[in-house]
C-alpha cells in the first residue's frame, strides 16, 4: 500500500524538524488543522498547497512527492529540503533584523570599532550561534 498524502505531509514536517504547532504558525493555521491534515481528516486546497510550497521554498519535485507519492530521491533529498528551509529561515530573520532601526544602527557602529574589537564581536556572535545550534 502506498503512503498517503497525510503520512507524507507528516514525514515532511518531521524532516523539517518542526512540531505541529510550529508548522501551523508558519502556515497561518491552528495546530488542530495540522493534526487533521496528518490524520487524513482534512486536505489542503490548491491555494494552501501553493502557500505551503512558497513558505518552505519547496521544489516541484517535493510537491510531486507530497501530492502524488512520486519519490524524488533518498535521504539526500530530505537533507536538501531541510537545508533549503533553514536557508530561507535565516534569510527571513536577517531581513527582519535589517528592517529594525536599532539593529542597523548597532551594526554600523560595530564597523567603526578597531579590528580587534570587531573580531571580538564576531567571536561572541559565533559563540551565541553555536549555543543556539546545540539546543
Amino acid at each position: 500500500m502506498s503512503m498517503s498524502f497525510a503520512k507524507r505531509f507528516k514525514e515532511l514536517r518531521e524532516n523539517l524538524g518542526l512540531t505541529q504547532q510550529e508548522m501551523a504558525t508558519r502556515l497561518h493555521k491552528q495546530q488542530p488543522d495540522i493534526s487533521k491534515i496528518e490524520n487524513g481528516e482534512k486536505e489542503l486546497t490548491v491555494s494552501e498547497l501553493a502557500e505551503f510550497r512558497n513558505t518552505f521554498h519547496l521544489s516541484n519535485e517535493v510537491i510531486l512527492y507530497l501530492t502524488f507519492g512520486i519519490d524524488p530521491g533518498s535521504q539526500t533529498t530530505q537533507l536538501a529540503i531541510r537545508e533549503r528551509y533553514e536557508d530561507a529561515e535565516a534569510q527571513r530573520i536577517l531581513k527582519y533584523l535589517l528592517e529594525h532601526p536599532n539593529f542597523k544602527s548597532l551594526i554600523s557602529r560595530i564597523t567603526l570599532l578597531p579590528d580587534k574589537n570587531q573580531q571580538y564581536v564576531a567571536q561572541m556572535l559565533s559563540a551565541i550561534i553555536k549555543t543556539e545550534e546545540r539546543r
